[in-house]
């Protein structure tokens, strides 16, 4: 089988798996193939193309004809995939900006638990140990979906991402940040979601007057939730809110902070924590505190912002 044929019957599974990302592409698997492979054939000067330079590698002495095969439709499949992220990406801007928001919501810390390995764009839990094997993009597609009610934003779809790696202990999966990107726009398509339409940056004056607002109201949405069914005391309630205003100033203002991951962050207001003790007790409720008062935050900061009169001058 030619390498156009295996990139065309890839692409064709794929786009009826995932028909809501490929209209935006084109309606021609075959030109799709052909595009897709061409890479694979280019060479510039003494750069061998990457067709030759994976046949340099292969080992006729010790390899079977179907292991080379084999070998190969990997080769071409991985093209097909990096081709099409990259016109995807193009035809849809909103799939870089869920990359860097997910990019940005672990190395700032906005999710406890998870690590990014920026030399292969990996997501995986908090480990030193070597990782086992990728989840499959499939598998990942499937299993995010179980969480379809719980995701409005990057955040949200990595909180369910530790939930999947985590229930797959002790294997230690990882996914990568290309297909986290599209299994979440996936999530927010079917959910009708503009995602992340957040905020950007804003001056610390105008987020301190915001954020007291959001904190008041989700302190007295949630105290006899947490409090007054024993489920919090009054020191551990104030004190996780306490820790959400610390993210949530970090996560919106200009001061240049190195962040702290939250069980840091905990341990600082609560001495003597053991990280079995966070996870047991305290990184659920903050994790839904600091994500229900940002979702509050935001909504008032676009009220204010996004619906503010705009001067035009007349009159003058």
């Amino acid at each position: 089988m030619e390498a156009s044929q295996i990139a065309e019957a890839s692409i064709r599974l794929q786009s009826r798996k995932h028909q809501h990302l490929y209209q935006f592409i084109s309606n021609d698997p075959r030109d799709l193939a052909l595009d897709a492979i061409a890479e694979l054939f280019e060479s510039e000067l003494e750069d061998l193309g990457k067709l030759k330079k994976w046949w340099a590698r292969v080992d006729g002495d010790s390899q079977t004809e179907s292991e080379i095969y084999i070998e190969f439709r990997r080769l071409v499949g991985n093209q097909v995939n990096d081709y099409i992220f990259h016109r995807y990406k193009e035809k849809d801007p909103s799939l870089s900006r869920i990359i860097r928001n997910l990019k940005r919501a672990i190395t700032e810390h906005m999710v406890d638990g998870l690590m990014l390995h920026q030399q292969n764009s990996r997501i995986s839990l908090q480990t030193e140990e070597k990782l086992s094997r990728q989840l499959a993009f499939e598998a990942l597609n499937i299993q995010l979906s179980y969480f379809l009610k719980n995701i409005s934003s990057s955040v949200d779809a990595l909180l369910s991402l530790r939930s999947i790696l985590e229930e797959a202990l002790p294997s230690l999966l990882y996914a990568t940040v290309n297909d986290m990107a599209t299994a979440t726009r996936h999530i927010f398509v079917l959910r009708g979601v503009d995602e992340d339409d957040e905020i950007e940056i804003i001056s610390q004056e105008n987020l301190e007057q915001f954020l007291v607002e959001s904190l008041n109201e989700m302190k007295s949405r949630f105290y006899s939730k947490y409090v007054s069914k024993d489920k919090l005391t009054d020191e551990e309630f104030a004190g996780l809110f306490y820790i959400v205003e610390l993210i949530l100033k970090s996560n919106y203002s200009s001061i240049d902070e190195s962040p702290q991951n939250y069980f840091e962050m905990t341990s600082n207001v609560i001495p003597g924590l053991t990280k079995e003790t966070y996870r047991q007790r305290y990184r659920n409720p903050l994790e839904y505190f600091v994500k229900q008062t940002r979702k509050h935050l935001i909504s008032e900061m676009k009220m204010e912002f996004v619906s503010a009169p705009k001067t035009t001058g007349e009159g003058n």
